[in-house]
């Protein structure tokens, strides 16, 4: 439950830090339940593209998003499956992506956090690597 509260903690965080540099009109707001269908049914995940869209999602419309993902997360990681909200933060913070899919494996998730040092692409590949290995 700490771990959750962790994660929940800095996922907020990231949102309320990632919502303050976007300067998207709010016509152009996206719906949370949109953007989740969206993704859902995609078979290639585009980087770029769901960073663009989150982006444009309203703080609430954020919070609306993580809440989907986050029931999503329970039930799947008791499936054992990697998960979108591990995806998610594949992209947004490798680290803790792998972490959480590792079950905060020591070796795999420092090794991460040396290659997010050395640049933000290298991490996130190792990130989609450890995620894809199941």
């Amino acid at each position: 439950m700490k771990k959750l509260s962790l994660v929940i903690f800095m996922l907020f965080a990231t949102v309320s830090f990632s919502s303050s540099f976007a300067k998207v009109k709010d016509s152009q707001n996206l719906n949370a339940k949109e953007l989740y269908q969206k993704y859902q049914s995609i078979e290639e995940f585009d980087q770029n593209a769901f960073k663009a869209d989150y982006d444009q999602l309203s703080k609430v419309q954020k919070k609306v998003f993580l809440v989907k993902v986050i029931k999503e997360y329970k039930v799947s990681k008791a499936a054992g499956n990697a998960t979108v909200l591990e995806y998610i933060f594949a992209i947004l913070i490798p680290p803790v992506g792998v972490g959480l899919h590792t079950n905060w494996a020591a070796k795999e998730t420092l090794s991460n956090v040396a290659w997010t040092i050395l640049g933000g692409i290298p991490g996130i590949i190792h990130a989609f690597v450890v995620l894809g290995r199941d």
